[in-house]
């Protein structure tokens, strides 16, 4: 049954038990489990720029490999084993105690999924359900100052059949009104007497008939969000300030916007959005006020599905949205050529990164059918141009483009008199935006954040009063397009504003204090950027008075600034009175003597230093005056949670006083070859620490009791040599550490909890150690004196599920124990080029994924690798010339040298290779076929290809090459009906379809 708290609950134990964990995520899945977006999602920002599965869940096993993790599926409907089986392929790289937690109403899905007993939620008890809608109605538990009410709190109680969700909505329904004649309305309305029409709840439908009527219009708009979809409140507030909702009173001070948030606020406070659980900027929408929308919207709103019923209603739908596909085909949309009157057409997710194509005929075909439009979201389509048809929607008040390909924007766009929301947040090769743009006088959000190749702002910008977001500011040279003293027109601007381009040899001074950034009280993100010393030459004289005149309000939240020329910052930076700052970045300011005053910014949370060429030491300036020397000032970053030094190639000495950052979490230094000082000594709270290229740093500190990750590169061994406690390590990486032999000569307690070793450069005694019994990644790289893995001591390994070996250059052979890793999923051997053979036995039986890359003296064949016993074998990779690989043919004829299980295939440099035989067509389960540099190359089985098969990429095969060409080559009917190939090219490209 929904509403009954499952989410909640999840809710409650990941904020409970994330502090125990590496990694935390949670996934909102809903009825359509999609194994590549769950698998993004959790990926989170290190997937971005990555689209296909495979790559996916590569960076994923890379980032949960070895880590305690805590992942959240919430609301899964799946039954599809096969599904939940590749999902949780990547997953099984974790360490020991990683929590998979998922909420479903199916108990079909627990028993899929489930490895213990499901935790079935009953409903709420009377008591309890009574304190939640006191909670949610008076802001009390009790009724002590309200008994007049409490009866009537009881029969409302009762309605609700103990389900949470309804008691929040109708006690968020009753707030702040204490009059009992509108309780008694409540209690006595008709609507508890209606039948649960679609399985919507009458206390839901009670929740929803006492809302104003601006918000009634304001909810049902969202009954074009899919399930489970997470959305943002500004693209929502948006979305009804295009389509008119927010409608101002005469004389009113609220801007049209803020009454949207406000109205924003409104619904979430009565239950009808929740905040997402990952991420305190994203909401969402039960179930079942999900369907409660769609409900009360019927003939409204339209969702695009594949099945579509009632058409009759289509003459009365306002409002609409689709899911995108891999590609989007015209005849996919037949249907909004009949709904003549549609004002929003929307694009789901508003996602900027993704894969998917739209073909151009849609937009060629379909918007001039649609002139009433007022939104038009194409978010996250490959695409590199609009049609000029676009432009004729005069109506049009929201356009958004993020993630898209485009490179420029027609000057067309200024035609759009209407426009209120322009978004190109992430079009990375948008170059330049047209001078028609100050046409827009209507425009308020202009965002063209993460445009990575934007060149220039058009001077007529600046027209644009109205903007209240524009991110990135781009300065003109020599007086050519937008300047800084533009922005004194741009008095509205609000949220994030990053300046690029300031130069000395193009400012007048006086215009930095112009631009009035004091004044901008609602910034909270502000980023400075001078040119680079190639782009312009740098006054030291002018840009400390340019810096002292672009001081921010005190309300600044985040501020950045980069190749700043100044030998010194002004008092500014750092000045305590930025008591809101939270994220602070100095970067490549490479005359900078000293590091300003930083450690009084109470609420800091967020800190990284790099490229101060000139900074020898870091001390009392850092901190406070005299705060080294004993004085009794305040504890130093109190808040900071993360702090990265980087690139300092003067710095030899930090001095830290006793009582600094007691928070930190994570610490990184990189680059500081001549840094000598101690880190500092307390550290309580550090969890991940990561030093490289600072090869004079002779300690760490003595004692770090929380710490789950190390990683030492290109330091000196004796940086090790003190630690005495590291109870906590899960992850040790350890590389390029000179005349460094075994672990023993530098940790000897405190590694019981070790669950994952990378890139070691020597085995000696490691094996021996006696405390590495979680140990479950291994990596071994550049190891020369390494020709054969110990025997005995592999068993020891036994909860290994990652092994690398790379660069092992005399490694002749792997131990015949091999085998008996049952918990090994990943094994790569990569350029160990004196390995010979497999073990006798073969490979470990449960691997996922089997990657041999260089070992040039390999001459085992490959049948006697017996592959076909791994049975749960997803992905390999062969590359690399050896006698192994010189075959004419393979796999083979018969289709017993591969298991059934694979997904994914990777050869290259097969020399000798002449055909892929029809064995393959065995392979059921095959998804993508890479073959590369196989010159002689020139035939596929006659027989065709798995029809399973989604991905065909074929690189330095110039025999092949022409019998795949589209319509005219010898393999075209055969593989015409894969999705995506490619040919010689980095871009995928499909045969379904064509643009004209």
């Amino acid at each position: 049954m929904g509403g009954l708290g499952k989410t909640t609950l999840a809710q409650l134990v990941l904020s409970r038990a994330k502090s125990e964990f590496d990694v935390i995520a949670w996934v909102s899945v809903g009825e359509d489990f999609d194994v590549h977006r769950i698998t993004k999602t959790i990926l989170g920002s290190d997937g971005s720029g990555c689209n296909d599965l495979n790559s996916l869940q590569e960076k994923l096993k890379e980032k949960l490999s070895g880590k305690k993790f805590l992942i959240v599926l919430d609301d899964v409907w799946n039954e599809d084993y096969q599904k939940w089986v590749l999902c949780r392929a990547p997953l099984e790289t974790g360490a020991l105690g990683s929590k998979i937690l998922v909420t479903t109403r199916n108990s079909s899905v627990s028993s899929i999924m489930g490895t213990f007993p499901p935790c079935l939620l009953k409903e709420l008890a009377f008591n309890d359900c009574l304190h939640l809608f006191a909670d949610h109605a008076l802001g009390t538990t009790a009724f002590t100052a309200h008994s007049y009410l409490e009866e009537m709190a009881k029969e409302i109680v009762k309605r609700c059949r103990g389900l949470p969700l309804a008691i929040k909505a109708l006690g968020g329904m009753l707030r702040g009104k204490q009059n009992p004649k509108q309780w008694e309305e409540v209690l006595y309305s008709k609507i508890w007497d209606l039948p649960e029409t679609n399985g919507i709840l009458p206390a839901l439908r009670l929740s929803y008939h006492h809302l104003p009527s601006n918000l009634k219009r304001c909810f049902g708009y969202c009954a074009i969000l899919p399930k489970d979809m997470e959305f943002e409140e500004d693209e929502l507030v948006l979305m009804w300030l295009a389509e008119g909702f927010l409608v101002q009173r005469k004389h009113s001070e609220k801007s049209a916007k803020n009454l949207g948030h406000k109205y924003f606020h409104d619904l979430l406070s009565r239950s009808f959005f929740q905040q997402a659980s990952d991420n305190p900027s994203r909401f969402t929408m039960h179930d079942l006020m999900n369907d409660l929308a769609e409900y009360e919207s019927k003939g409204i709103c339209l969702r695009l599905d594949d099945k579509l019923e009632d058409t009759a209603s289509f003459p009365t739908v306002r409002y609409s949205s689709f899911r995108r596909h891999k590609y989007d085909l015209l005849q996919r949309f037949g249907v909004f050529a009949k709904l003549k009157n549609l004002r929003s057409l929307s694009a789901l997710p508003f996602t900027t990164y993704s894969n998917d194509f739209l073909s151009y005929q849609v937009l060629l075909e379909l918007v001039p059918k649609l002139k009433y439009l007022r939104v038009l979201s194409l978010a996250g389509y490959k695409m590199e141009e609009l049609p000029d048809v676009v432009f004729t929607l005069k109506q049009l008040r929201y356009l958004n483009l993020s993630g898209t390909d485009i490179v420029g924007l027609s000057e067309l766009v200024g035609e759009l008199f209407n426009l209120q929301t322009l978004r190109l947040h992430g079009c990375q090769n948008l170059v330049k935006l047209p001078r028609s743009i100050g046409n827009l006088i209507n425009l308020q959000w202009l965002d063209n954040s993460n445009t990575v190749s934007l060149q220039e702002l058009p001077a007529e910008v600046a027209k644009l009063t109205n903007l209240t977001i524009l991110p990135k500011v781009l300065v003109g040279k020599g007086g050519n397009g937008f300047r800084i003293v533009d922005l004194k027109n741009l008095s509205q601007l609000q949220g994030k504003l990053h300046i690029q381009g300031l130069c000395s040899n193009f400012m007048n001074i006086q215009d930095a204090e112009v631009a009035d950034l004091k004044g901008k009280q609602d910034l909270d993100d502000l980023g400075l950027e001078w040119c680079t010393d190639s782009q312009c030459s740098h006054d030291e004289t002018v840009e400390v008075k340019v810096l002292n005149l672009l001081r921010p309000h005190w309300k600044l939240k985040k501020l950045s600034i980069k190749f700043y020329g100044g030998v010194k910052f002004p008092v500014w930076v750092g000045d305590p009175t930025f008591a809101a700052m939270v994220h602070l970045e100095l970067l490549n300011c490479r005359k900078i003597r000293s590091v300003p005053l930083l450690g009084q910014l109470s609420l800091l949370t967020t800190l990284r230093l790099s490229g101060m060429d000139k900074v020898k030491e870091i001390g009392g300036e850092f901190y406070g005056n005299n705060i080294c020397t004993g004085s009794s000032l305040p504890c130093v970053f109190p808040a900071l949670e993360t702090l990265c030094i980087e690139d300092m190639p003067e710095w030899e000495k930090w001095s830290c006083p006793t009582e600094c950052f007691p928070k930190l979490v994570e610490l990184t230094i990189r680059n500081c070859p001549k840094l000598i000082g101690n880190l500092p000594n307390s550290l309580p709270c550090l969890q991940r620490l990561n030093i490289r290229g600072c090869q004079q740093m002779a300690d760490l500190p003595e004692t770090l009791a929380s710490l789950s990750a190390l990683s030492i590169t290109e330091c000196n061994k004796l940086i090790l040599r003190n630690v005495t406690s590291m109870e906590s390590l899960t992850t040790l990486r350890i590389t390029k550490i000179l005349k460094l032999v075994n672990l023993q000569e530098v940790m000897i307690h405190g590694l019981g909890a070790l669950s994952s070793l990378k890139e070691l450069e020597s085995l000696e005694d490691l094996l021996h150690h006696p405390v590495l019994p979680q140990l479950t990644e291994l990596s071994i790289t550049h190891s020369p004196e390494l020709e054969r893995f110990p025997e005995r001591e592999l068993l020891v390994l036994q909860t290994l599920t990652r092994l690398r070996f790379f660069f092992c250059e005399n490694l002749r052979s792997l131990p015949n124990q091999l085998p008996h890793l049952t918990s090994l999923r990943l094994l790569e051997i990569i350029l160990c080029e004196s390995l010979e053979s497999f073990p006798e036995g073969g490979l470990p039986l449960n691997l996922i994924m089997l990657t041999i890359t260089n070992c040039k003296s390999l001459k085992q064949p490959i049948s006697d690798w017996k592959l076909n016993r791994l049975t749960s074998l997803k992905r390999l990779s062969i590359v690399g010339e050896c006698p192994s690989t010189q075959v004419a043919s393979f796999p083979d004829d018969e289709g017993l040298l591969l298991p059934t299980s694979l997904t994914f295939i990777h050869i290259a440099h097969f020399s000798e290779l002449k055909s892929i035989s029809k064995g393959l067509m065995c392979l059921n389960c095959l998804e993508e076929l890479v073959i590369w540099h196989c010159p002689k190359l020139r035939s596929l089985p006659d027989e065709g290809l798995p029809p399973s098969l989604g991905c065909l990429k074929l690189y330095e095969c110039p025999l092949l090459k022409p019998k795949c060409a589209k319509q005219k080559g010898e393999y075209w009917p055969i593989i015409h009906h894969i999705p995506c190939v490619a040919i010689d090219t980095g871009e995928a490209y499909s045969y379904g379809w064509s643009d004209p």
